[in-house]
């Protein structure tokens, strides 16, 4: 008869969530319920085979054959046939291939395929003790009743494994998240935490589960949470969710409250609303920016102070090398011997060496504060090289080397930029040349690197013929306070910030710097910057006489054994279209004076030069004097002596002009273009007879009866500053009154009437800038003393101050007498004297 299969059993192995290993015993005892059906003629040994993969794997088992881990279909046996076929298999053991999965006890073998939706999912082999008709109605009815529940039970149980493990998984990645995760629902109530949550709030995670999330909140977050949250629930107005947000109210178990970067994303969960948390403790990066604050705060302070500290430095130590520096000056214009006059210079070039220093110092430290700014105005670019050039031409004659100048002609020289960073620059690659060069020459190169119609960028090189430089020592160059080579320096002295402001300099003009340098064989140093064209602002080619065209007959031959000087001079020739050749001895002069003339094209100019080894540069002009075959050619004596030279002797050797190396470009020109149209006369005892200079009439300086005339106020606390200023103008003739501090100047100016005022700015009971200021406001419209700032105060910002608090001019300690009588020149040349008052 039949039997409904009783679900008491299956049934409650869905609702405990049953593993694998749990399932195996409920199994068994699913089996042994079969045998008390004594309508089915078992024989109590079965197995259960659950499909893994492409194999059938024992999960329960009874009997006496030996034990089989697996089946795979290799060779095929009943079980395999009926989980491959998913229908029932029966069949007798001892007439087929079987592996034997039960035992003896079994005469035949029934295999029941356990079905699911997605196919068979394992075989129970159950052994007969004899064969059982598959076609009774009851039986089939059993099993097709049974197979499908045992199916349901083995994938849920499959189905809850993998989700447990999908569950461990999340919350092992969970647990891994520095961060903290809180997970809520719709209410605001803690679903689950990550393991840094439980560490960053001091909590266990039983402890914050079915919490409100405000737990971990301090006030005013706190009561505000759920107001916030209910709004987002019924309107979407997001205040927190979807963003990220750095608040300061997380609250730990202990009450402490820290900062913390919090981010709020929804995240529904089964058709519910909850939400996901990742909160990151900002504790450690505050404190870090906290401690970044203090340090830039005391960083600040430390550059103001130190500012202030070099203002100061520079003031207390301008002000002696004032009185150092004019007095020097003075005493040297008071009829000295010559012994005297040596001690004098040796005060005067020491005290030049300090001023040095203290300006590398002083500019190193506006470049580091980020103080020192580029200027950009016009200026012509070969009077700012030939200048530089000339600044070194005495240094080089003592050291006996060639210095010269070689320029592209293709360069446009009115230019905009900051000359006076240029010449520094200049001057520090160029003196350090001149300095360690023993023998040889030191040529300065400018050519083009990039053109556009609107700029230039022209590189500067500076090559010497000096000891050189190791690679070793290469590396430490453009460094701050760095020199390469100690007993050099030693020597010859410096402060190891040459470069490394040339360096801040060029980088802050645009440009790059650079050095190759061969240890004995010498050094190139070279920086590039860009700098505006400006064709229009005054032109240097345009300086030459219009008149003064080079004659179409022109022909030069130089004559000069230095290498370096005869290129240069080639260069200016080829830039004017002179046809010219170039000898390097008065040997190979003479031959070429001789073969010219042969050929019927002498040459009608000759520039010589006057250190030449064997016959000198004197010695062949006496002999192509005496040769009139030669045409009696124009000669101009170049020479890197100065002005140790007999002009008795240049007269007596027919010279037409002397120059002194190094030469200026439009000298050169200018002194060619005089002996070839015969203007002038023989050289007779004046050097640089024939160096004309295309520039416009420098104003000249009032003479001393007319600055007695004008009538100064010098102010001045310093006795030896304001003695040696005081010495230097009336030397210039002027009437000079005299003032202590601010205070004493206002009383003079509103009592008398001053063209020109002189005004220090550190004084004591009043300093320089109040007391402009009142003068400024006493005048108001009615009248304007000129007033000229005289301070040792060198720092960026020291000028604009001056003049911010109504200084007209500004001179800088200490005061160089030519500065000071151009000064005086600008503000009194086209001035009248103000009418004094007669006395009362």
């Amino acid at each position: 008869m039949s039997k409904p299969v009783t679900t008491d059993l299956l049934y409650p192995l869905l609702k405990l969530g049953l593993t694998f290993t749990q399932l195996s015993p409920l199994t068994e005892r699913l089996l042994d319920w079969f045998t008390t059906l004594d309508w089915i003629p078992l024989s109590r040994e079965r197995a259960v085979w659950i499909r893994e993969q492409n194999a059938l794997t024992c999960l329960a088992r009874r009997g006496d054959a030996p034990f089989v881990p697996f089946l795979n279909g290799n060779p095929p046996c009943i079980c395999w046939e009926a989980f491959s076929t998913g229908s029932i298999q029966t069949g007798s053991i001892d007439k087929i291939h079987c592996w034997g999965c039960l035992g003896s006890k079994s005469a035949v073998i029934l295999a029941l395929p356990i079905l699911a939706e997605e196919g068979a999912q394992g075989v129970i082999s159950l052994g007969l003790r004899e064969p059982l008709p598959c076609s009774d109605a009851c039986t089939t009815s059993f099993f097709s009743e049974l197979i499908p529940l045992l199916a349901d039970v083995i994938t849920a149980v499959r189905q809850r494994e993998q989700m447990l493990a999908d569950v461990m998984r999340y919350r092992t990645l969970l647990d891994t998240i520095s961060d903290a995760m809180v997970h809520i629902d719709s209410d605001g109530t803690i679903l689950s935490i990550n393991a840094a949550a439980a560490d960053m709030f001091g909590y266990e995670s039983d402890e914050l589960i079915g919490q409100p999330v405000t737990l971990l909140m301090a006030d005013p977050y706190r009561s505000c949470h759920d107001d916030f949250l209910r709004n987002y629930l019924n309107t979407g107005v997001r205040h927190v969710i979807g963003s990220s947000r750095e608040l300061n109210g997380a609250q730990r178990k202990d009450g402490t409250v820290f900062p913390v970067q919090l981010r709020v994303a929804e995240i529904p969960i089964h058709g519910k609303r909850a939400f996901m948390a990742l909160i990151q403790d900002l504790t450690e990066r505050k404190e870090v920016e906290r401690e970044l604050r203090e340090a830039r705060d005391q960083a600040i302070a430390s550059n103001r102070i130190k500012s202030e500290f070099l203002a100061n430095m520079s003031h207390e130590i301008r002000t002696p090398m004032t009185g150092v520096i004019g007095m020097t000056e003075i005493l040297l214009e008071s009829g000295l011997t010559d012994l005297q006059r040596d001690y004098a210079l040796t005060i005067q070039q020491s005290a030049a060496s300090l001023l040095t220093i203290l300006n590398d110092i002083l500019d190193f430290s506006k470049i580091e504060a980020g103080k020192l700014h580029i200027d950009r105005v016009r200026f012509n670019l070969m009077t700012v090289l030939e200048d530089v050039v000339d600044l070194f031409s005495e240094m080089a004659r003592t050291r006996q080397i060639e210095i010269g100048l070689l320029m592209d002609s293709h360069i446009t020289l009115e230019v905009e930029g900051d000359p006076v960073r240029l010449r520094q620059i200049l001057t520090n690659l160029v003196g350090n040349a001149v300095k360690f060069t023993e023998k040889g020459d030191v040529l300065i190169r400018v050519t083009i690197e990039a053109e556009t119609a609107e700029t230039q960028k022209l590189r500067f090189s500076v090559s010497d013929t000096g000891v050189g430089i190791a690679p070793e020592h290469q590396r430490l160059l453009f460094q701050s306070f760095t020199q390469v080579n100690g007993a050099a320096n030693r020597k010859h002295g410096g402060t190891g910030l040459g470069l490394a402001i040339s360096k801040k300099l060029v980088e802050l003009m645009g440009g790059e710097i650079g050095m190759e340098s061969t240890l004995g064989v010498g050094s190139t140093f070279w920086f590039s910057i860009p700098l505006q064209k400006r064709p229009d602002a005054f032109g240097w080619e345009a300086d030459i006489h219009e008149e003064e065209n080079i004659p179409q007959s022109t022909r030069c031959l130089i004559v000069d054994a230095n290498a370096t000087s005869r290129k240069i001079l080639d260069h200016y020739l080829t830039n004017w279209n002179i046809p010219h050749q170039a000898a390097a001895d008065a040997t190979s002069a003479l031959d070429m004076l001789r073969d010219a003339a042969l050929a019927g094209t002498p040459f009608n100019l000759v520039l010589l030069d006057l250190a030449m080894p064997q016959t000198d540069g004197l010695m062949l002009a006496e002999r192509i004097q005496r040769n009139d075959r030669f045409g009696r050619p124009k000669m101009i004596l170049l020479s890197s002596l100065g002005g140790h030279v007999d002009p008795y002797a240049l007269r007596d050797a027919g010279l037409d002009g002397f120059l002194t190396k190094p030469v200026r470009q439009s000298k050169l020109f200018d002194t060619m273009m005089t002996v070839l149209r015969g203007k002038g006369q023989k050289v007779s005892t004046c050097l640089d007879s024939y160096l004309l200079r295309k520039s416009p009439t420098p104003q000249q300086p009032l003479q001393s009866e007319a600055a007695a005339r004008y009538r100064v106020l010098l102010v001045e606390d310093n006795p030896v500053n304001q003695k040696t200023a005081y010495i230097l103008l009336k030397k210039f003739g002027y009437d000079v009154d005299l003032a202590e501090n601010g205070r004493q100047a206002v009383a003079k100016v509103m009592e008398n009437l001053y063209d020109i005022v002189f005004m220090d700015i550190q004084m004591p009971e009043m300093d320089g800038l109040e007391a402009v200021r009142r003068i400024r406001h006493l005048e108001r419209d009615i009248c304007h003393t000129t007033i000229v700032a005289m301070t040792a105060h060198a720092m960026a910002g020291d000028r604009e101050k001056c003049l911010e608090a109504g200084m007209d001019d500004y001179l800088s300690k200490p005061i160089d007498r030519e500065a000071l009588a151009a000064v005086l020149q600008k503000w009194l040349y086209a001035k009248q004297p103000i009418e004094q008052p007669p006395p009362l």
